[in-house]
């Protein structure tokens, strides 16, 4: 097998970066070069945009972000606070691979790029791998420590019927009675910003300081105005409920909104994510990540659906002083709180 070889990527790169992405199971709308470019814009990072090949054949992408402070760089794949619940290294038709075939590209091209990581010296990175991901054992051998997280996965190619059956029982009875009340529709513009505005109430409530951006949600609702759909409850025709939903090729993404709604006898948000999984059944997705399976308080809720249970991993790296730092200000947040 050639040797691989990993190259940064530029813009002219932009149309290859994207069918690697596409040919990959493990890459998302989170690794497109737009994403990537509306990320680096808000991040105030440096995108790296690596590629590797095995001889001139393309066959691997992984995009960090870099940010300077001082004499210091820190490492983020994906940078925070942009609602990207994970980015890392993706591999073209990683899973049609015989084993053997799996382990020698990914574990290389992980080496690879982790060495020209290294070669900048970073006092900090911070890569989360997409779901179902699992080999951490490259990361592992190159310093990174490991911590599993979670997210929700939906098969919906099984169809409605198999998936309703799925749900827990207080569940349909609580959806077929909230929809004799409520309605569901697509929204538009203004509704996009009736959940993002819901999302801020609801943060503000839990006093949780807000780090998203509205200037950066909407750049990427104007970049991705065919992949972004806003699905809505209403009663008597006003808004109850909102979800801001992101599809990709085959595959949807709940990514923000469903903010707790209660009322009294109803329960419009299992309507709403119900109503919103028989869409994108009927339009042919396959697959429906429900972002997020980590805060234990939002379980009960989500949990009550019967989705798999998909693993990804964090991996860290610091320099000592920096990992100290950090474990001091987790400390004191944790007795503050």
């Amino acid at each position: 097998m050639s040797q691989i070889t990993v190259e940064i990527a530029d813009r002219s790169d932009t149309e290859l970066w994207n069918r690697i992405i596409d040919r990959s199971p493990h890459g998302s709308i989170f690794h497109t070069w737009e994403w990537l470019e509306v990320a680096e814009k808000y991040s105030m990072m440096k995108l790296y945009p690596l590629i590797g090949y095995r001889g001139t054949t393309p066959i691997a992408a992984f995009p960090f972000f870099v940010k300077k402070i001082g004499l210091f760089n820190f490492v983020f794949s994906p940078p925070p606070r942009l609602i990207m619940p994970f980015l890392g290294p993706v591999i073209i038709d990683y899973d049609n691979l015989k084993q053997n075939k799996k382990e020698t590209i990914y574990h290389s091209f992980v080496r690879d790029s982790v060495n020209l990581i290294n070669s900048l010296r970073p006092m900090y990175a911070t890569i989360i791998t997409p779901p179902n991901l699992i080999d951490a054992r490259q990361f592992l051998w190159c310093g990174f420590k490991a911590k599993p997280i979670y997210n929700y996965f939906f098969d919906i190619s099984m169809g409605k019927e198999y998936l309703w059956k799925r749900l827990k029982k207080a569940r349909r009875k609580n959806i077929t009675k909230t929809a004799k009340e409520f309605e569901f529709r697509v929204g538009n513009r203004k509704d996009f910003d009736f959940v993002i505005n819901g999302v801020f109430t609801r943060i503000q409530e839990q006093n949780i300081k807000p780090k998203l951006n509205r200037e950066y949600l909407n750049a990427i609702r104007r970049q991705f105005s065919r992949n972004l759909q806003v699905h809505l409850v209403l009663r008597n025709g006003e808004n109850v409920a909102g979800l801001i939903n992101l599809t990709h090729n085959d595959t949807v993404y709940s990514w923000l909104g469903n903010f707790k709604k209660s009322i009294k006898g109803y329960a419009p948000n299992d309507l709403l994510l119900w109503r919103t999984i028989e869409y994108y059944v009927e339009r042919g997705y396959t697959r429906f990540f429900e972002i997020g399976a980590n805060t234990q308080r939002l379980l009960r809720f989500k949990s009550g659906f019967n989705p798999d249970l998909v693993l990804n991993f964090i991996f860290t790296k610091a320099n000592p002083l920096v990992e100290n730092c950090v474990w001091l200000i987790k400390r004191l947040e944790k007795w503050k709180s």
